[in-house]
């Protein structure tokens, strides 16, 4: 029985799949450590547009670093 697709098709499809699969891997690990995400660099606590912890931030200017999640 013949194959509908060439072996180079298949090996490339399978490759590409593993480096997606890397892809999203990477892009979860950096949600997971900086779980909260601000549109500038310069953002106070408590204005992100996206978050995905339930850590409260403190209202007080410099106690907070991204470090400590």
């Amino acid at each position: 029985m013949e194959a509908d697709f060439p072996f180079w098709l298949r090996a490339s499809h399978l490759f590409n799949f593993v480096l997606l699969g890397i892809l999203i891997r990477s892009g979860w690990e950096i949600l997971a450590s900086l779980p909260r995400l601000w549109w500038r660099n310069d953002s106070k606590p408590g204005t992100e547009w996206l978050r995905f912890t339930r850590r409260k931030l403190p209202k007080e200017e410099g106690v907070y670093t991204s470090l400590m999640e």
